[in-house]
């Protein structure tokens, strides 16, 4: 499946940021559940590279009081920031597929999930604890201890739960609703039309496995910091979560995952 024309490509202008139609500053280097969002629903939209000379994300600070991305600004609306925002935002500018359910108790239990990947203290929050560990090892190189403390800034947070149990048990979660789902004949986490669960694991099972070297470009230390082997399932379960991932980027997303 082919993403949506990119109009543009061009650096964040403050002066112009609500200005000019729908527009996300989306890093490189990150989880992409946005751009599965505007790929599946079609948005048109504007990508901006939100970094300054010096890497960093302080321009954002002004506009979203925080220095994160993705970002999505829509016309004079207030900028998106938060995961849930940027979902009922795709939703409402184009209903079709609708990722997000009508029906009370189903709508519930797929935003419920894709907290579980998403949310503070959840699956991505924890796999980015676990990296901060490795790369502040004795040994670790000084680079790696300056990708720690930038890091433990963002994610830190004198944290009350141990990352890598909550990561066993969140992946460990998700093998076995979708075991339970395909008993019933379905290959989806919810139902049998494709929500926004499969599309945030599809992005988020980048941190249990990344995609192809040829599918997704990585830097090697990189990939290395992402891949992960739980311990709480076996190997039959991790190939059933990484098959689910790769038959949604086949079905609904775009390969190679655009970087540009």
């Amino acid at each position: 499946m082919q993403l949506p024309e990119i109009v543009s490509y061009e650096r964040l202008d403050l002066a112009r940021a609500c200005n000019r139609g729908q527009r996300g500053p989306i890093d490189p280097g990150a989880v992409r559940s946005p751009v599965a969002l505007v790929g599946i629903l079609r948005i048109a939209y504007v990508r901006v590279d939100a970094r300054d000379s010096q890497g960093t994300y302080r321009p954002l600070k002004p506009l979203t009081a925080q220095e994160s991305v993705p970002v999505v600004l829509i016309e004079q609306e207030p900028p998106r920031s938060t995961w849930l925002e940027q979902l009922h935002a795709a939703e409402r500018l184009s209903a079709k597929p609708a990722l997000i359910p009508d029906e009370p108790q189903s709508r519930s239990v797929v935003i419920g999930l894709v907290a579980e990947l998403c949310a503070e203290g959840g699956f991505g929050w924890c796999r980015r604890l676990q990296m901060i560990q490795r790369l502040s090892a004795a040994d670790a190189s000084e680079r790696d201890k300056r990708t720690a403390g930038y890091l433990n800034h963002k994610y830190g947070r004198g944290s009350p739960y141990d990352a890598e149990e909550r990561s066993e048990a969140i992946v460990s979660f998700f093998a076995t609703r979708l075991r339970s789902q395909e008993a019933t004949g379905s290959w989806l986490f919810v139902g049998r039309q494709v929500t926004a669960v499969d599309l945030a694991w599809a992005a988020f099972a980048a941190l249990l496995r990344p995609l192809p070297e040829s599918d997704c470009p990585m830097h090697p230390r990189a990939r290395e910091l992402w891949s992960w082997t739980p311990k709480s399932i076996d190997s039959k379960d991790v190939a059933m979560l990484l098959a689910h991932r790769d038959r949604v980027y086949r079905e609904f997303l775009m390969l190679p995952v655009p970087t540009q």
